[in-house]
């Protein structure tokens, strides 16, 4: 019989433990594999790049009956919108500078100490 010290004991545990526990933990692997949910297969399939449908499957749209005369009241009354709201932004008149918002900031703040003095 050998006679090894505890350090080598231990370590000739842990080695033949190793095996056990590898196997294992394989063997929990299988099972988690095994009871994957539903969806996890189509998204497998979808990130490898399968159950996309092909180009030359898309069917091609033949005898398309378009309504023109709805679509020039649809672009008429988009532009009559277009229209309406650049009157609207002209109304205001110009952006502020940066001065003349710093300057106006300036007078509110003041206004503000005014009506808190008594």
């Amino acid at each position: 019989m050998l006679d090894l010290s505890p350090p080598m004991r231990m370590r000739l545990a842990i080695l033949m433990l190793l095996p056990a526990v590898a196997a294992s933990a394989c063997s929990s692997i299988a099972t988690v594999q095994q009871q994957a949910p539903a969806w996890f297969d189509q998204a497998s399939r979808e990130i490898k790049g399968e159950g996309y449908p092909d180009l030359c499957d898309i069917p091609s749209a033949k005898n398309n009956k378009v309504n023109e005369a709805a679509w020039d009241a649809e672009a008429k009354a988009v532009r009559a919108d277009e229209k309406a709201m650049l009157d609207r932004a002209a109304a205001l008149g110009p952006v502020p500078t940066d001065e003349q918002i710093r300057a106006t900031a300036a007078q509110m703040r003041a206004d503000a100490d005014l009506a808190r003095k008594p």
